[in-house]
């Protein structure tokens, strides 16, 4: 909203324009009169006019004068002259000093209604430039883009007519967009961030003087509030009522703008120290979960790690072979759920989480005889991740995302193998470790006796002589393809015994197992 006075030794002429325009329809919300140039000059003391209207011909001092004065003590005022005489020398010397228009009395409403709608547009646009370089500086603050030197910095707040000095104090509050309640393009993102922004303006940054927002990206903005008072009592206030105005703002955003936000709020420090304030804000906004539509004080965060109860992966990975994947989504879920009630909880825990709950699907997939990298392709990408260990919520998403996806795929492979080709596997997977009969019919749930009968029967060989012929195979295939020691190669294939190994191969190739590997030089 604007401020106008209007400015005319002639009391009926000055109300009568006071009273002649619906002025909070151009967007102002604040009308005074002045009778002469002394009232004005009281009127500027007590606040900041955005548009002066001005008659010409005034006693104690010309129209002219106060305009003169104004540019040099208001400098963003804008001026619009009246008068009852159309001499060219008015006009001429009303340009000179830069008003903004010069109209003749008595002005038609309209016309005084399209004059004054100009004016506000040109301070828009103004401010609008005025706003984008301030927060280009303040950015560049941030980032130390300006050297964090108090000399340097004070240099270029100077030319943003920003009045401080080496012991302003400044109390940074990093506010940062957790999430959306709705998924929103781009351009609808953007109206809404636009809308967060004005709404900041509304809420917050109109309660303290010279306060202002700077939008760093990624969901982040930092509001900066000068802090000159040096009394102890006044700053916990302050710090209180901020606290507060921030909580109503992230409440209002939840309700209008459906989004998430969290909220941080620093010490106050001289500007040449804002940087590295930011940059601990920053760093606690990063490693912190469980804070969303929440404000935290820095120096009242906890320093320690919780402790938490470890996850017990052993188990959830049985029930992960086992296919029982209700039951193992319920026991992750609600180890989870715990997590979200914890204050403070440290990004790192959720990212070990998260690494632990991969490495187990991906091990389970490979001994089931299935290729991770194109089951859980989409899940495995690195915006995936970023996204996986945003937040207990999100992290509990993509575990069920996962095990469905996972179990699923298991389950499909088993259902669409013969009983053989599920020995087969079996067997392939599981030739480092002893093949007994009885494993192989309890995987495949059926008699030890009708499974070596049918073994037999499809494949032509016993499950024996297949169990050996393949443990030769793959030692062949490590012999002339791996660095392993011949050692290695007869452990990696479910002989521990080096002797019965050489003995078994020489059986078989005719030839010692050091002899077949010399076939590859």
């Amino acid at each position: 909203m604007f401020r106008l006075l209007i400015v005319d030794d002639e009391a009926i002429i000055a109300n009568g324009i006071k009273s002649s325009v619906e002025w909070r329809k151009l967007g102002i919300d604040r009308v005074e009169t002045a009778y002469n140039m002394r009232q004005a000059k009281e009127a500027f003391a007590s606040v900041s006019f955005d548009v002066m209207i001005c008659d010409i011909e005034m006693p104690q001092g010309t129209g002219f004068d106060l305009f003169a004065w104004v540019r040099e003590s208001h400098p963003k005022t804008e001026c619009i002259f009246l008068t009852c005489h159309a001499e060219f020398a008015y006009a001429k010397r009303a340009v000179q000093l830069g008003s903004l228009d010069y109209l003749l009395k008595p002005v038609p409403r309209e016309e005084l209604e399209k004059t004054v709608d100009k004016a506000l547009e040109k301070i828009r646009r103004v401010r609008n430039d005025d706003a984008k370089l301030l927060e280009q500086f303040w950015s560049e603050v941030l980032r130390q883009e300006i050297p964090s030197r108090l000399d340097q910095i004070l240099e270029q707040a100077k030319r943003h007519h920003l009045p401080y000095t080496e012991d302003t104090m400044l109390l940074p509050v990093l506010f940062h967009l957790d999430y959306w309640d709705k998924k929103l393009g781009p351009r609808d993102e953007h109206i809404m961030f636009y809308a967060l922004r004005n709404a900041m303006e509304e809420l917050v940054l109109i309660h303290y003087e010279a306060s202002q927002a700077v939008y760093l990206g990624d969901g982040v903005i930092v509001v900066i509030i000068p802090s000159n008072s040096n009394s102890d009592l006044f700053e916990e206030g302050l710090r209180l009522e901020i606290q507060q105005r921030c909580a109503a703002y992230i409440q209002a955003c939840n309700m209008y703008f459906y989004c998430h936000l969290s909220c941080y709020v620093g010490d106050k420090v001289t500007i040449d120290r804002l940087s590295v304030m930011y940059n601990l804000l920053a760093e606690t906004q990063r490693k912190k979960l469980n804070t969303t539509d929440r404000v935290l004080v820095l120096d009242e965060m906890p320093q320690k790690e919780l402790e938490i109860s470890s996850p017990n992966m052993k188990v959830w990975s049985e029930m992960l072979r086992r296919s029982e994947k209700e039951r193992m989504l319920q026991a992750m879920l609600a180890h989870l759920e715990v997590w979200k009630n914890l204050d403070h909880l440290d990004v790192k825990r959720v990212q070990f989480f998260y690494q632990g709950v991969l490495q187990m699907v991906l091990h389970t997939l490979q001994e089931s005889g299935l290729r991770a990298e194109d089951i859980l392709h989409e899940h495995l990408a690195p915006e995936r991740a970023m996204v996986a260990t945003r937040s207990v919520r999100d992290l509990q998403q993509w575990v069920s995302d996962v095990i469905e996806t996972a179990v699923s795929s298991m389950e499909a492979l088993e259902s669409n193998e013969t009983i053989v080709e599920r020995i087969r596997r079996y067997i392939s997977l599981h030739l480092d470790e002893e093949l007994s009969r009885q494993y192989i019919a309890d995987h495949v749930g059926l008699s030890p006796d009708y499974v070596v009968k049918l073994f037999k029967k499809e494949v032509g060989l016993s499950i024996t002589d297949y169990i050996l012929k393949e443990r030769l195979s793959r030692a062949k295939e490590l012999l002339l393809g791996s660095n392993m020691s011949i050692s290695e190669v007869a452990l990696s294939v479910g002989y521990p015994n080096f002797s019965y190994f050489s003995t078994l191969f020489r059986k078989e190739t005719s030839i010692t197992p050091q002899e077949f590997r010399k076939q590859r030089i």
